[in-house]
């Protein structure tokens, strides 16, 4: 079994040489052939390192200043559970949503997320993405921001906007 220092060694390849890369050399080193990579803005997995390699293209071809920087990283024995934020310029190909695609604007975003992966040892056989996705959609135009609230400056204020 590897160690949870390995794994973080693992999942920080898979963010920078993967997914900030497209490294597909690296993708047939750090995923096995039975990879499921799972995102809420598609409706069906990412299988094996082509599949993962054509999501990681997608993303570039979409956002081509695409980046992820991975923070935060806590780990055992087979997993790896890491916080990171990412975002890009959307001034490329049309994202492919599960809402259909989005064509470029000019917009861009920068969001956090979490990511999940599950290893084999020296592959990882699952991650599964948990994004702003709500976020993105806000920060590329695709739906309309929310108000913002109204400055709130006095106790009064604070009273009456709490009753």
């Amino acid at each position: 079994m590897a160690t949870p220092n390995a794994n973080k060694t693992l999942a920080r390849r898979y963010f920078l040489e993967l997914l900030n890369a497209v490294n597909e050399k690296s993708a047939y080193e750090l995923l096995s052939d039975d990879f499921i990579f799972t995102l809420p803005t598609h409706p069906e997995p990412f299988h094996g390192p082509d599949g993962f390699i054509g999501l990681a293209k997608m993303l570039h071809g979409s956002f081509p200043d695409f980046y992820i920087f991975p923070a935060d990283m806590v780990a055992g024995d087979d997993w790896v559970i890491t916080r990171w934020r990412g975002g890009g310029t959307h001034t490329g190909t049309p994202l492919v949503t599960i809402k259909g695609d989005i064509s470029a604007n000019g917009q861009s975003f920068e969001i956090d997320r979490m990511t999940g992966h599950t290893f084999n040892i020296v592959k990882s056989v699952e991650s599964i993405g948990h994004e702003d996705t709500l976020g993105l959609l806000f920060q590329l135009g695709v739906i309309p921001s929310p108000p913002a609230a109204p400055p709130v400056t006095t106790s009064e204020q604070n009273i009456a906007l709490a009753l």
